[in-house]
């Protein structure tokens, strides 16, 4: 698997854990729906001010991103690196579901 195809998959992993549309993802980062298809198979390759959209959409660090993506490269436990990714998106997300519920201007 090369890494265009790795991102690919991580993407589309992430969009349906956290139940998003592609519809929706699109929307979120100011893309066409169809673009987000394409990169979930790997039609269009996905750069990296993308990718950083991405992260920001899910509430996770781009480094967690990379750091998965090197890990594919280099064949390391990806398991471990995907965990790390998965708890840091999580833990953004309740501290960011912690402030909008307690600010009236935040949606």
């Amino acid at each position: 698997m090369n890494t265009n195809q790795f991102a690919a998959n991580k993407i589309k992993e992430l969009r349906e854990k956290f139940k998003n549309t592609q519809a929706s993802l699109a929307s979120g980062i100011g893309t066409h729906t169809n673009t987000v298809s394409r990169w979930e198979t790997c039609e269009y390759k996905i750069g990296i001010e993308e990718l950083e959209k991405v992260a920001k959409f899910f509430g996770c660090p781009i480094r967690a991103i990379e750091i998965i993506i090197e890990a594919n490269i280099r064949k390391e436990s990806i398991k471990d690196n995907f965990l790390a990714m998965y708890y840091a998106s999580r833990d953004s997300r309740a501290h960011l579901m912690s402030v909008s519920s307690t600010s009236p201007n935040l949606a």
